[in-house]
């Protein structure tokens, strides 16, 4: 409500506590969001617009494991809307993704084969 009427100040302020038992834990979760974070995570209702905007260069990468999304949906979705390149990453989890190797190498692959150079040069 506060965001509506232009009140953004306690956007990073904690909303939502994520309670997961220790045995799980591995260190890279995200265990409590702000508002920002939390709704960051929310795709708008119309998506479809989001997805065909994007460039077919771009690299969606997933974690096999991923606690938050279904994995296996996301090449279908995106393939029903862009171009863009989805890849399951083996044996990662949500966020666990964001310290994996594999997506360094995945990363770093994709971002080499990029034609960087201004247009009209």
């Amino acid at each position: 409500m506060l965001n509506a009427v232009g009140v953004q100040a306690l956007g990073g302020l904690p909303v939502m506590q994520i309670n997961k038992p220790e045995e799980t834990l591995d260190g890279t979760e995200t265990l409590s969001l702000s508002y920002r974070l939390l709704v960051s995570r929310m795709p708008p209702l119309r998506y479809e617009p989001f997805l065909r905007a994007l460039p077919g260069s771009s690299l969606v990468l997933v974690g096999e494991r991923d606690e938050e999304f279904a994995a296996e949906k996301y090449g279908p979705l995106f393939a029903l809307h862009t171009d863009a390149k989805v890849e399951v990453l083996p044996g990662l989890t949500h966020d666990g993704i964001l310290l994996g190797e594999e997506t360094f190498r995945k990363v770093e692959a994709w971002w080499n084969k990029l034609d960087l150079k201004p247009r009209g040069t």
